[in-house]
């Protein structure tokens, strides 16, 4: 396939500049991976399947007997995979470009084609980043009133350990402080009407993979640690500690790391480093630059039994537009997510500006 900037761009070639390498270009780059999705294995389902089908653990241990007698089997006593299912979420994206633009030999014209490209991919890769992290995490969100807040000041909840604070709004005074792993929130002063909408993890929940910072507002390479120590205590056996950016400069500068730390450039001629990959703490693979990922939170993953991305389609059309005298062109993205082990994920909390002990 031509490069954009080797195509021919005089007027004779409208259809190649706005037809076929456009298209191939687009389907190219929008199949690069966002940091969250590369965690996951990758599989095309064959065309005209709208299901997925694949293994996940089972929640009971495998148990091997011991001190078995000759010409006995090994009993292994419920031990049994479940079938895990992922349909096709469609994702669409639509741009269109003037036949004057594209007929445009001059350079800025290839800096236009290009630029579109880049921005279609960019707007596939980070939906479908979006929805691996909501998966990885079965992100999920909760509202609370004015009455949630006892006394108008402190609320409680169950659904925790809570992420983010999505959007808030009081008749009086804001947030003072929040206990992720507590699902508290603290108001500076009470309220007689109000709403705060937070986002939680709804999977850290149900298995308790999840503990607070040792110090409120700070990550260290203890908290990091003791998590990793708590995952590997239910065979997990974490890969992956990915990091919002502002608490990679808090922890990093620390005298602690001594040997335990190398950075990407050191190994990197060994095999290919992942998107975001910064270097290795341990045997942890550190991962930064990913907006998605909050302030003062932790994910660590075992991306051997995190789960499968099912590739639906990945299709692109281009149409001529001749009321507009233009060129569309539409991306067609199908695909979503399945966890097959619910204990891969384990969260490190409440190391965000505004977390407290409460």
């Amino acid at each position: 396939m031509n490069g954009i900037e080797e195509l021919a761009l005089g007027s004779a070639d409208v259809a190649a500049i706005s037809g076929v390498d456009v298209s191939k270009s687009i389907l190219e780059k929008s199949q690069l991976k966002g940091i969250f999705q590369q965690l996951y294995k990758s599989r095309i389902v064959p065309e005209g399947n709208l299901i997925f089908k694949y293994p996940k653990s089972p929640s009971s241990s495998l148990v091997v007997s011991q001190n078995v007698s000759p010409n006995s089997s090994i009993g292994v006593s419920g031990y049994q995979f479940n079938a895990g299912t992922i349909n096709p979420r469609k994702n669409g994206l639509r741009v269109e470009l003037s036949l004057e633009s594209i007929e445009d030999a001059s350079s800025s014209n290839i800096d236009l084609v290009e630029k579109m490209i880049n921005e279609i991919s960019n707007e596939v890769r980070a939906v479908n980043d979006a929805r691996a992290f909501t998966v990885c995490l079965d992100i999920q969100s909760n509202t609370l009133t004015e009455s949630d807040f006892t006394g108008g000041t402190l609320a409680a909840s169950t659904l925790k350990p809570i992420l983010e604070i999505i959007s808030s709004t009081f008749n009086t005074g804001s947030i003072s402080s929040w206990d992720s792993a507590d699902g508290k929130i603290l108001l500076s002063s009470s309220i007689t009407s109000g709403t705060l909408i937070y986002s939680y993890s709804n999977q850290a929940r149900l298995n308790s993979q999840y503990q607070n910072c040792g110090t409120p507002q700070t990550i260290t390479l203890a908290d990091i640690f003791t998590m990793r120590s708590k995952m590997r205590g239910n065979s997990i056996y974490p890969d992956i500690v990915l990091l919002n950016d502002n608490d990679f400069d808090n922890l990093f500068i620390t005298s602690e790391l001594g040997g335990l730390w190398v950075g990407v450039d050191s190994y990197k001629g060994n095999s290919e480093p992942l998107i975001g990959e910064i270097g290795k703490l341990l045997d942890l693979k550190v991962l930064c630059g990913c907006t998605l990922v909050p302030e003062g939170i932790s994910v660590l993953v075992d991306s051997s039994r995190l789960g499968y991305e099912a590739v639906f389609r990945s299709d692109v059309k281009v149409e001529f537009l001749p009321e507009n005298f233009s060129k569309g062109i539409h991306l067609w993205d199908e695909r979503d997510y399945g966890i097959s082990d619910t204990l891969a994920v384990g969260l490190v909390v409440n190391g965000n500006s505004l977390a407290a002990n409460l």
